[in-house]
């Protein structure tokens, strides 16, 4: 064979080899063998690198495209089993690129991690889950931008961090970056970014932030082209670019936005509004050997518009903040920072130098024109409603510090002047304030003195001037001329807006403070004259009071009560370095004679049914352990709830450590002797109680029930034991007690408590029946109850006679229960009940009712459980069932659905005359409303009261007849958290009496809103129709608005304002056999529902009267109400009449308590004889010229009672019985007139002489 072919086939087996070795390797590549020889190789890589424990679930190599697949890759660290692993993936793809066979050059084409999710913890002792890595063998090291990878993406990533040891946590979400690598030249460009990130700290609310970043990397610099952190509505962006990776140098550019609400819930006691802007520029260099602090440089701008703060019912706004700041070299420069608050403004300045070792720091602030009102009105607008602040402060105030601020020095000096009003009568609210406050603390020399401090008020005067320190020596001195006012300023600054304590009177206050800081020595001497405190008034009240951490003292404080009474009182307690003991030496010596315990309650501010004068006698020496004395106190003139009490009296004496006493009452229903000794120091107790017959018919309160009861009840109790292990027997018995609609007859209760267990048994007998309970109660842990009440069937009489003001006549029913309690008495959501009711029926006259199987109910979990149950009766049929939870916010679940006849109201309430029948259709699942219908028809009740205990009553269609008209109802009342209304109403035709003698049919559209503090009545009413009734007399009208007004108690009607328009049609007439009148109103009805505030304008276009028995023609009449504070009608009227042959015209102007009445006649009059006309139906003269016997006289009155009384009843416009109007002088004669308006058009007049027949008169007008 030739050489040429030995070479040839020799290249064509090497060739023949490397195609077999390529293929046996492409086919190797695909077995698991190599699988797993390649995942042992990467996994002791990756541990060796991480020094972590490294798992891959799989892997995929794909040749052709130099491409390999790793799955479920999982990365632990130091965590313990069971928790999570510090890194996991789901899937890492790794590209290749050969870039040169010979010089075995390979560059990553493109790296994928999809879904990584990372876990750090850091544990309570500071250690991570972060595994130790090895140090690297290889002194090799790989640039970055030689790896040359061209894309880079990561997906859908979490990172979960969890600190337990600050405390702090943090979740990321949707993490994710993309990163492309460009060869000309070198650079990586990127982004970054996150969703629905989490940092919490602590207790605090979670901060919820996005992150979006974009970035190009270079061999030389780093640029962060945008960095945008979101937090709610805030953000934070930054540009900036670094240069130089060995020695860095960086530059940029910050715009910081904070709004304060996104950081609200990290403080839930504050609730801030308003945005804060910070804007500057950053510098940073690297300084080797020195602190980071002094390589960053920050230059920058903050401001904001309006901060405002909301704490504790306090309200704070600032506005125009704006200011200035440099941090350079470790030291933080602020030139000026300026703010409006509080009607004026607030300058400051602060450094703050070497931050980087020990800190110097220094503040000034500078206050303008800051109001005093401004700041009291933190607290609302009502804060100044009793008192407010008058006057500016303006002032200074330095500190500065080294290192910790115990190191502070403070200094201020400021000045408060009181405004002068611009007004010539400033409110007497207005408080005006001057004073001047010099103070100064030196915190190294633990020293506080204050200079020249003096503030004075309208109602007071306060100065101090000392110092505190080791050589304390400061003088108090405050004198109050009007307690009442500082009690309203003080109460102005409370956040619940109560109303100010009830108290006034003048009263001086002398203090001083000596000794040092650590052991001062605190002095005072307070005297009040003329005290009025909730009522009660005292001549005088002393105290002389001493106080350093050795002992209390108080020494002869007196209290001197303005009608009768006194106290004095002596005290001194023992302590250790401010602390009380109940080993430490007590004393203290009380006296008191004849105070009335009325006076006592005001003073403590409370109210019990309880009266009489107190005298005490107490000494009391030792300790509260050892305690050493005696006293006394009796009650004369004693009543108690109703009752009257003969004796009232208590004594104690010591004797051994124990502490002896007595109580003896007696009252005419019977006496009551008790005896109690206690031993502090072992807690143990020895106590006698006997009340041998009370006799109940001489309870006053019993007998005012009028429940015709009869008995004797007895009482007993004995115990021995110690608190901590109390032993007790107390009996209580009642024979026989005789009841108006029955008896109840050994009724017997035992308590018996011994060995941390109390045991009760109850039996009784009501008439024929039987009611037996039985409980027993550990009194340890959470006092495990199991009690049992039985009955057999019982008449209700007796129970209603008991519990109901009145049983009706006739009344006739009965019941059965049975009832279970077992659990904690302590945790009421374990406690467990039953209820069962099996027999329950009642009857009243043509009225039953009754229920046709048992009712039960359970109580469990906090939620008790009515099971179906029906009532049924005479027009009523009833079924109801449902949930209610018992505290808590989970809604109810009940039906109710059924009609009920309001008649069974008279079972109950005798008193309530009630018929028809109301339906019911409700429910209430699953929310907080109650949805539903209720049903009225042909009800009518003379009393109504129908609370309906829900969080909201939503009232979709209500409509009811209302005085003849109908009225519609809509709307909602809610109950909870307070009461609030939202209600309309419309009315169609709705007719009133009122006032006394007007009858009115109107209609109505008024909305009701607001709470029970604040609300408002609003709408329209028109008026259609005004008619007078039979009995309506002119002159009682006029009387019902000129009596003045009763004063109004505080209440619900306070608070309701007015905004109605009342108007009428556009020509209103009435009229009534002694009125006809025709007009119009357009009147605004303000002010509050207690003093209603009238405006507007009535017009009277025409029409008649009869006033007094005289007929009035109206020619023209005006009404205005023209003050908006108060009804203040100014009339403006003229009216005419004939009266003999005189024409009279009455012009009426001005205000009915000043009105002013005009007189012109035809034939001209003189002014009295226009009066005298008027009032008596004749002149001066002709009433000087006749004269009337004393019969005709009497007549006359008799008469003129008898024809007002025939009038009324018979409807008749005018009716004169006058004796004397017929007939000459010398014989004067009787005569009968009677004018009746038949229309409004038509009067009819007829008069006759009835000494003289044929000399009747009849006439008509038209």
């Amino acid at each position: 064979m030739s050489i040429k072919k030995t070479i040839g086939w020799t290249f064509a087996g090497v060739g023949i080899l490397l195609i077999v070795i390529i293929v046996a390797a492409f086919f190797y590549l695909q077995t698991n063998s190599f699988r797993r020889f390649a995942i042992r190789e990467i996994v002791k890589q990756a541990d060796q690198a991480s020094g972590g424990r490294t798992e891959i679930g799989g892997l995929d190599f794909k040749l052709s495209t130099l491409t390999a697949h790793l799955y479920n890759i999982t990365v632990r660290g130091t965590e313990g089993p069971g928790q999570p692993p510090l890194l996991h993936a789901d899937q890492l793809t790794v590209r290749a690129k050969i870039v040169s066979v010979l010089h075995h050059q390979i560059s990553l084409r493109e790296l994928l991690i999809d879904h990584p999710v990372v876990h750090v913890q850091v544990g309570r002792d500071g250690k991570n889950n972060l595994p130790a890595a090895p140090p690297s063998k290889s002194s090799s090291h790989t640039n970055v931008f030689d790896l040359a990878v061209g894309h880079v993406e990561l997906t859908n990533g979490e990172v979960d961090y969890n600190d337990r040891k600050t405390p702090l946590a943090a979740d990321l979400y949707d993490l994710g970056t993309d990163i492309h690598y460009g060869s000309l030249p070198k650079r990586y460009d990127g982004t970054l970014s996150y969703r629905n990130g989490h940092l919490r700290y602590a207790e605090y609310a979670p901060l919820a932030h996005n992150l979006d970043l974009t970035f190009s990397a270079m061999p030389d610099q780093l640029q962060l082209k945008s960095f945008n952190l979101r937090v709610g509505s805030s953000d934070v962006n930054l540009k900036a670019q670094l240069t130089n990776y060995s020695d860095p140098v960086a530059d940029g550019e910050y715009r910081i936005r904070i709004h304060t609400e996104d950081f609200a819930a990290m403080s839930p006691s504050v609730s801030p509004a308003g945005d804060v802007s910070l804007t500057g520029k950053l510098h940073y260099r690297n300084l080797p050997n020195e602190p980071v602090m002094r390589a960053v440089t920050l230059d920058g701008q903050l401001g904001s518009e309006v901060l405002r703060a909301v704490a504790s019912g306090k309200r704070v706004e600032l506005r125009k903040l704006q200011g200035s700041y440099r941090l350079a070299d470790g030291n933080l420069v602020v030139p000026n920072v300026s703010v409006q608050a509080f009607g004026g403004s607030l300058t400051a300045n602060a450094q703050m130098r070497h931050l980087d070792s020990t800190p110097e720091s220094s503040i000034h602030a500078a206050l303008n024109s800051i109001s005093l009102r401004a700041i009291q009105q933190m607290a609302g607008e009502q804060a100044t409603k009793e008192a407010a602040l008058s006057g500016t402060l303006n002032g200074k105030a330095d500190a500065a510090w080294k290192g910790n601020v115990s190191n502070l020095r403070a200094q201020s000096d400021l000045v408060i002047r009181a405004e002068a009003s611009s007004r010539s009568n400033p409110s007497a609210r207005d408080v005006p304030v001057d004073g001047t406050l010099h103070f100064s603390y030196d915190g190294p020399r633990q020293s506080i003195s204050v200079r020249d401090t003096r503030f004075k008020l309208p109602s007071a005067t306060l100065t101090a001037q000392g110092v505190i320190s080791d050589h304390s020596n400061l003088q108090i001195q405050a004198v109050a001329t009007d307690l009442h006012q500082l009690a309203s300023l003080a109460a102005s600054f409370r956040s619940n807006q109560s109303a100010p304590p009830a108290v006034s009177g003048s009263a001086t206050l002398n203090a001083t403070v000596q000794g040092s800081m650590k052991r001062p020595q605190v002095a005072a001497q307070l005297n009040a004259e003329d005290l009025k405190v909730q009522g009660s008034e005292w001549k005088t009240a002393k105290v002389a009071m001493h106080a350093d951490p050795s002992q209390a003292t108080i020494d002869n404080a007196s209290l001197i009560n303005a009608q009768q009474g006194q106290v004095t009182v002596t005290a001194r307690v023992a302590l250790k370095n401010w602390a009380y003991q109940n080993s430490n030496a007590i004393m203290a010596r009380l006296n008191a004679q004849k105070l009335r315990l009325t006076d006592l309650q005001k003073l403590a501010g409370k109210n019990y049914p309880i009266s009489g004068d107190l005298s005490a006698n107490i000494n009391l020496d030792g300790s509260q352990l050892q305690p050493a004395g005696s006293g006394s106190a009796q009650i004369s003139n004693a009543r108690a709830y109703g009752e009257s009490i003969q004796v009232l009296a208590a004594k104690f004496h010591t004797e051994s450590g124990s502490i002896l006493s007595t109580l003896n009452v007696s009252a005419p229903a019977g006496a009551i002797n008790a005896d109690l000794t206690y031993t502090p120091k072992t807690k143990a107790y020895k106590v006698r109680l006997d009340a041998p017959a009370i006799i109940l018919q001489k309870v006053q309160r019993l007998q005012e029930k009028n429940l015709g009861i009869n008995g004797t009840i007895s009482a007993s109790v004995n115990g021995q034991g110690t608190v901590d292990n109390p032993e007790l027997v107390a009996t209580v018995q009642l024979p026989e007690l005789q009841m108006r609609k029955g008896s109840i007859s050994g009724f017997k209760a035992d308590l018996r408590v011994a060995q941390h267990k109390a045991d009760l048994n109850v039996g009784t007998n009501v008439s024929a029946a039987s009611i037996r309970a039985h409980g027993t109660v550990n009194l340890t842990g959470n006092y495990d109850a199991d009690a049992v009440i039985d009955t057999n069937t019982i008449p209700l009489e007796p129970l209603m006679a008991t519990y109901a003001s009145s049983v009706p006549q006739g009344f006739q029913g009965q019941t059965e229960l049975h009832a279970t309690l077992k659990g904690p008495l302590k945790e009421k959501s374990k406690l467990v009940a039953r209820l069962s009711i099996p027999v329950l029926q009642a009857k009243y006259q043509a009225v039953e009712i009754g229920i046709p199987q048992p009712i039960r109910a359970d109580y469990a979990n906090s939620v008790v459980t009515l099971q179906p149950a029906e009532i049924r009766g005479t027009g009523t049929s009833l079924k109801a069932q449902g949930r209610i939870p018992i505290g808590g916010n989970s809604p109810p679940s009940l039906t109710a659905q059924g009609s009920i006849d309001v008649r069974i109201l008279q079972i109950f309430a005798p008193n309530i005359k009630s018929a028809g029948v109301v339906s019911l259709d409700m429910r209430a699942s699953g929310t907080k409303a109650v949805q539903g219908q209720i049903g009225f028809k042909d009800v009518a009740l003379s009393t109504a009261d129908a609370p309906l205990g829900v969080e909201k009553l939503k009232i979709a269609n209500m409509t009811a007849q209302v005085g003849g008209g109908e009225l519609e109802l809509g709307g909602a009342i809610a109950y909870k958290p307070s009461v609030q209304f939202n209600v309309a109403v419309k009315g169609k035709a709705i007719r009133i009496r009122y006032p006394e003698g007007l009858r009115t049919v109107l209609d109505t559209n008024l909305a009701f809103t607001g709470t029970t503090q604040a609300s408002i009545l609003s709408g329209r009413v028109l008026i259609d129709n005004l008619s007078f009734t039979p009995d309506f007399d002119l002159a009682r009208l006029g009387d019902q608005f000129s009596t003045g007004n009763t004063p109004s108690q505080p209440g619900f009607a306070q608070t309701v304002r007015l905004a109605i328009n009342v108007q009428t049609q556009s020509n209103l007439q009435a009229v009534s056999s002694q009125v006809s009148v025709a007009g119009q109103a357009n009147l605004q009805v303000g002010g509050t529902a207690d003093n209603p505030v009238i405006t507007g304008r009535t017009t009277v276009t025409s029409g008649e009267l009869f006033f007094r028995n005289v007929r009035y023609k109206l020619q023209r009449g005006v009404i205005t109400f023209d003050d908006p504070n108060q009804t203040h009608p100014v009339l403006n009227m003229s009216v005419n009449t004939t009266i003999e042959q005189y024409n009279l015209t009455l012009t009426m102007r001005g205000p009915l308590d000043k009105l002013t009445t005009q007189y012109t006649s035809d034939p001209p009059l003189a002014t009295a004889d226009v009066i005298n006309l008027v009032a008596r139906g004749k002149t001066t003269q002709e009433q000087a010229a006749s004269s009337q016997s004393t019969d005709s006289m009497i007549a006359s009155q008799v008469a003129g009672q008898l024809s007002s009384g025939i009038q009324k009843l018979a409807g008749i416009s005018s009716l004169q019985i006058d004796p004397t109007l017929g007939g000459n002088n010398s014989n004067p004669s009787a005569r009968i007139a009677i004018q009746q308006r038949v229309t409004k058009n038509l009067l009819f007049s007829f008069s006759t002489d009835v000494s003289q027949p044929g000399s009747e008169i009849v006439q008509g007008e038209y």
